[in-house]
Formats: C-alpha cells, sequence, structure tokens
C-alpha cells in the first residue's frame, strides 16, 4: 500500500469515518429524479395554459394589428403562467445539474433537454384539455388570479383600436346588433368581411370582431370570428 493510502486509511479511522450505505445513495438519486420529474411536470402544465391562451384569444389578431406587434403579443400572453413557466424551466436546468451524470452537460444542453421536455409534455397536455381544466380551476379557487377570460374580454372590449366582442342580440346577412361586454349596444355591418364558418349569428351566441369605429354605437366589420377560438375557413357571409 502506499503512503499516501496508508495516510487516508488513518485519517478515516482516527475521525471514525465510515462509507455511506448504497441505499442511502440511491434514495438520493430518486429523490432528485423526482424532483426534476415534477419541476417538467409544472412547465408541461404552463405552457399548456399559454397554447390554451393563445388559442382562446386569437393570433389573429396580430394580422390586422393597429398597435404594434410586440404590445399585442404581450396582451395576448398570460403573464402569471409565462412566469411559472420561466421558474419550471430555471429550476428545471439547476436540478439537472446536480442529478448523477448532470455535470457532463453544459449549459445549452441542460436548457436544451429541459425546454424540449416542458413543450413537448405541454403540448400533450393542451391537446388532451389539461390547460383548459387547470386554468379553470385556477379562476375558480384563486381569487386574486385574472383568468384568460378575464383578460380576452378586455382586449376585446377595444372598439377605438379595432377590437370589439360581445352577444349577439339579432342579425341579418348584412347587419349584426351586437351587446358589447360594457353592456353598450353595436350595430355592426359586416357585408364583405371576412366571416369564419363557425361564426354563428344566432342570438345569445359571443363573437369577436375585428375593424374599425366608424361612429359612436357604429362598428364596421373586416374579419369576425366565434368566441371560443378561430375559426377554420373563412365564408362570405354569416350562416343562416
Amino acid at each position: 500500500m502506499s503512503k499516501n493510502a496508508q495516510q487516508l486509511m488513518q485519517t478515516l479511522q482516527e475521525r471514525a469515518i465510515t462509507p455511506r450505505p448504497a441505499w442511502q445513495f440511491r434514495l438520493l438519486r430518486t429523490f432528485k429524479w423526482a424532483i426534476f420529474s415534477l419541476i417538467v411536470l409544472g412547465g408541461g402544465l404552463s405552457f399548456a395554459v399559454i397554447l390554451f391562451a393563445v388559442q382562446q384569444t386569437g393570433f389573429e389578431l396580430l394580422e390586422h394589428a393597429q398597435h404594434s406587434t410586440l404590445e399585442l403579443t404581450l396582451a395576448i400572453l398570460p403573464f402569471t403562467w409565462l412566469l411559472f413557466l420561466a421558474l419550471s424551466l430555471t429550476l428545471g436546468m439547476y436540478n439537472l445539474r446536480y442529478t448523477d451524470r448532470g455535470y457532463k452537460f453544459g449549459l445549452p444542453q441542460l436548457a436544451f433537454y429541459n425546454c424540449a421536455l416542458s413543450l413537448v409534455l405541454g403540448t400533450f397536455f393542451f391537446l388532451f384539455g389539461g390547460g383548459k381544466r387547470l386554468e379553470n380551476a385556477f379562476a375558480v379557487h384563486v381569487s386574486l388570479y385574472e383568468s384568460i377570460e378575464e383578460q380576452k374580454t378586455q382586449l376585446w372590449s377595444m372598439p377605438e383600436a379595432g377590437y370589439l366582442g360581445g352577444t349577439i342580440e339579432q342579425a341579418t346577412p348584412d347587419t349584426i346588433w351586437l351587446s358589447g361586454f360594457d353592456g353598450q349596444r353595436w350595430v355592426v355591418p359586416c357585408q364583405g368581411a371576412d366571416v369564419a364558418e363557425r361564426a354563428q349569428k344566432s342570438p345569445g351566441e359571443k363573437i369577436k370582431i375585428i375593424g374599425q369605429q366608424a361612429g359612436q354605437q357604429l362598428f364596421q366589420a373586416t374579419a369576425i370570428r366565434p368566441w371560443g377560438q378561430a375559426g377554420s375557413r373563412p365564408s362570405p357571409k354569416l350562416r343562416e
């Protein structure tokens, strides 16, 4: 045995240092991966809600933007869930770095693997309705939380900026009488407007309209969409 090895053995004996049982290392490794899995799950759920918010509000706004694209994008994306996603990605990178094999990866690799896992998982949750259910649960149980529906209502209550939403009171193929979310009534000429096939004209239906305010209670429509999400195909007229 070499001199250094003898000194090491002597030091261990003097300090009564004994090896830890292997099960403790296995337990610690399992705990680290469990925490990482929970963090990735949180990031995935956050991304699912972000996708749900984009679907509900609709990026068709950007095609008709009278405000800057950045301003409108920030209005569409939910800051609460963006913060949750950013926090999950940061914690996930930190946790993955200190797993038993995390030292092998550089920062770009850690960021890529963590983001990829969260985004793929979030897309899966979104496709199966997880984003909607989670956001609805927050809206019901967290009093300080401003729901996506509330944010969406505010965004589509800006006729001066070209965005109007509300409930149909009456409609003909060329004109809609609309009650806005603030209770104001509007006459909306829609002849020649790009109208999604799913945008029903039945009284009581909610719709969102892109156009231009032409008077105190007059709004000229250029595009009409259903309230829930963008229609799949345009139609020259409101459906009968």
